[in-house]
């Protein structure tokens, strides 16, 4: 393809400064600046260049994919010399790289795709692929599928990263657009000796976004909405338990504070000034208690409330049979709840 003077001049000017940067050690800029030149005017002693580049940011797999690409280049040239360059250090870098080997549980399903965030290359079921250090998301995805997706980090050169994709499973038609599924992507005991490479890969189990039922979607069309609301109540009735009882604990602070008051104040109440220091103590640690106590036993009415009158699998709702009473109970030697009620 024929290249204008003016497209020719910027390339040049590119790969010098790409030159001139290498030197500097500035690599990053360097490739930024062989790859404009490439662009510009493609030539392979260009991507010889860039190439190098990338092998001493220590991008091994972009390395040795740009060593290939300039001597494929050049055999289309004719440059024998520059074919031959290519090739040996692409060659040379082999027993550095590190691969990406996937092993897919099961068969594949029709139009699974793998996908690899944060880096540029295509992941194959077939064979290993090179790849450079850094962090990956991987993904596979298929029409109709699951999807499955982990976090992979590549840290150390000269290793291979086996990872195990579990057998993706076909979904229905039915199920509501909250209802989702995850995969357990934890790795299994035999992975380790496979290696993570480095430090070892970070997994993460991900949200799989469903388009049809699971399998143990079995229930009846209100069970989803019953559980969610005994777990509602549950979850109520804890907090107010949890506030309930926090309240009790400034109730008893607030009695071993006057307690303490007492030791510095007459019969008169007329307290020395470390006296009034433990009655104002008391008094904030009550004040406190009653807000929390009050609280509490509020939430933990409405917990037992929700979980009591929580509808049942059919869609109706319990007898409404089940009461309770929640009361705190404080004196000089003790703290505690009282709860009475049917269910």
């Amino acid at each position: 393809m024929p290249i204008h003077a003016g497209a020719e001049e910027s390339a040049k000017a590119a790969f010098f400064e790409g030159r001139e940067r290498m030197d500097e050690g500035d690599y990053e800029a360097a490739c930024e600046a062989f790859s404009e030149s490439q662009r510009l005017d493609p030539a392979p002693g260009t991507l010889l260049n860039l190439a190098l580049c990338e092998e001493r940011r220590e991008r091994l797999a972009t390395a040795h994919a740009t060593y290939k690409a300039a001597a494929e280049l050049a055999a289309a040239e004719g440059d024998e010399a520059r074919e031959a360059t290519g090739y040996d250090f692409a060659e040379r870098l082999e027993p550095r790289l590190s691969y990406l080997e996937l092993e897919l549980e099961g068969e594949a399903p029709p139009g699974l795709e793998m996908e690899a965030k944060g880096g540029d290359f295509t992941l194959s079921l077939d064979e290993a692929t090179p790849v450079d250090p850094g962090d990956y998301r991987l993904e596979a995805v298929a029409p109709g599928y699951r999807r499955w997706s982990k976090r992979v980090e590549i840290e150390e050169e000269g290793t291979t990263e086996l990872v195990h994709i579990p057998e993706v499973k076909e979904l229905g038609l039915h199920l509501a657009p909250d209802d989702f599924g995850t995969i357990d992507a934890t790795p299994g005991a035999g992975e380790d000796s496979v290696g993570p490479v480095g430090a070892g890969p970070a997994f993460s189990e991900h949200l799989l976004r469903a388009r049809g039922p699971s399998e143990a979607d079995t229930s009846a069309p209100g069970a989803r909405g019953a559980e969610r609301l005994r777990i509602a109540g549950l979850t109520t009735l804890g907090i107010g338990l949890a506030t309930t009882g926090t309240g009790l604990g400034f109730g008893i602070r607030a009695r071993l504070q006057w307690q303490r008051a007492e030791e510095h104040c007459d019969d008169d109440l007329v307290c020395t000034p470390r006296g009034g220091e433990f009655a104002d103590s008391a008094d904030t640690a009550a004040n406190v208690a009653n807000v929390l106590v009050g609280a509490g036993a509020a939430l933990t009415f409405a917990g037992f409330f929700m979980w009591g009158n929580s509808p049942t699998a059919d869609g109706g709702a319990k007898p409404s049979s089940s009461a309770a009473r929640l009361s705190p109970a404080l004196g000089a030697e003790r703290a505690g709840l009282s709860l009475e009620g049917t269910f």
